[in-house]
């Protein structure tokens, strides 16, 4: 059964992100922003969900569920040094369906019915294999609406965005590209998980 932690107390931005963590990730996220179309931007998020998957087929199955301990990496909180791969799988899985219901919501113009980000609700708890085919069905289904908004322009023509408490207003285009970008730290962490934990 799917849990997913509803802790108030965790804050929208780390408060062990430095400044510099601050600055280098707000950089590489306009980088993104600025290298890429809607369309070429659907494209390396499917590379960068199809590396995952990859990553992830080539383990052992017992070293996915094992608790690891690893050094914070760049751009993730401190309490996900100890997640699991299959949480970090699960967690990727809930942020891709946020990032669709946010877009969703700006496509009809209804900036009130994105939901917000919060780090809170993207927390995974007691999961297991399961959260490999969910990431799938959730990774296809995104990519598959975002094929259809390239194809049929509708991404040109709204005009509302969110405001994330790190990266500042996101508009449809620059939704996209977060997501992406979020997928591409969290692979790096799946990597430093297996590099420290061993892989069969």
């Amino acid at each position: 059964m799917e849990k997913v932690r509803n802790r108030s107390d965790v804050p929208l931005i780390p408060t062990e992100f430095s400044a510099f963590e601050k600055s280098w990730l707000r950089a590489s996220f306009e980088l993104r922003c600025l290298t890429g179309s809607f369309a070429r931007t659907t494209k390396r998020f499917e590379k960068q969900a199809n590396q995952i998957s990859s990553t992830v087929g080539d383990c052992d199955y017992d070293l996915m569920g094992f608790e690891p301990k690893i050094p914070r990496l760049m751009g993730l909180r401190h309490e996900s040094r100890s997640w699991t791969i299959f949480m970090i799988i699960e967690h990727l899985r809930l942020h891709t369906d946020f990032v669709l219901k946010c877009i969703q919501s700006l496509i009809v113009n209804d900036e009130l019915k994105a939901p917000t980000p919060q780090l809170k609700y993207f927390v995974p708890e007691d999961v297991g294999a399961e959260s490999l085919d969910r990431f799938q069905d959730s990774v296809w289904q995104y990519i598959g609406f975002a094929n259809n908004l390239a194809e049929s322009g509708q991404h040109r023509q709204a005009t509302g965005s969110i405001r994330h408490p790190l990266l500042g207003r996101l508009d449809i285009k620059r939704l996209h590209a977060y997501g992406c970008f979020h997928l591409s730290i969290h692979h790096w962490q799946i990597q430093k998980v297996i590099a420290t934990e061993g892989v069969v």
